[in-house]
């Protein structure tokens, strides 16, 4: 009786284990990529639109991989943007007494994922593009991006913060933090209310919001 009793212990509690691990995806190891005049504006989190001073690189090529008709896209700007999620996941322990089995038994643990998104910018003209920060199904996002591309092959990225909550002016002027090109940013988003802050994306400063031009003398 005892061991009849402990078989179906031992079953409920790995169906409880079941239930309640795979609370938290972990990302599929392949970041999506988007062109931004394929995503709908209208839902995103928001459209970003850049001035750059001096014409970035525009090469554009795309590849494909049949595996997973996966579509990867290069040689122009583009913007990455990060999700997180957050859930209960389990692990399983081991318990026993003397002259009993050992069973096992659920260990809650709080996980995380992390996901990203690529999404490469609608060329305006040789100065202006403008990009789509998409939202992305039951994933947090970080209220974060950044800017990558490249002039005359020198790589440059500037990250950028934006709020949904509250309001502010969210177009800046700002500059690249490793060889210094200038920017006009704009930000238009989904319900009239935000802000948009540059962070100093240079090594050794993750995430702080502080790198822009001096003010100039008049304003």
């Amino acid at each position: 009786m005892k061991n009849s009793l402990t078989g179906r212990g031992v079953l409920l509690l790995i169906g409880i284990a079941v239930s309640l691990g795979g609370c938290v995806s972990q990302g599929s190891g392949h970041d999506r990529e988007f062109l931004s005049e394929n995503l709908d504006a209208s839902q995103a989190l928001l459209t970003f639109d850049v001035a750059f001073a001096l014409a970035p690189d525009y090469k554009p090529s795309q590849s494909q991989f049949h595996a997973d008709d996966r579509i990867t896209y290069s040689g122009f700007p583009h913007i990455e943007v990060p999700y997180f999620q957050k859930g209960l996941d389990v692990d399983m322990g081991l318990t026993g007494l003397p002259y009993i089995l050992p069973i096992p038994y659920p260990v809650p643990k709080v996980d995380t994922g992390r996901s990203e998104y690529k999404v490469f910018g609608q060329r305006l003209d040789e100065q202006h593009y403008r990009f789509v920060v998409p939202s992305k199904s039951m994933w947090n996002s970080g209220h974060t991006f950044a800017l990558l591309f490249q002039r005359r092959e020198r790589r440059e990225t500037i990250t950028f913060r934006f709020n949904t909550q509250t309001s502010c002016a969210s177009s800046l002027k700002v500059i690249t933090p490793d060889y210094g090109y200038p920017l006009s940013v704009s930000a238009k988003f989904k319900n009239e209310v935000g802000c948009l802050t540059v962070c100093d994306g240079r090594p050794g400063y993750p995430g702080d919001c502080a790198f822009q031009p001096q003010p100039t003398s008049g304003g």
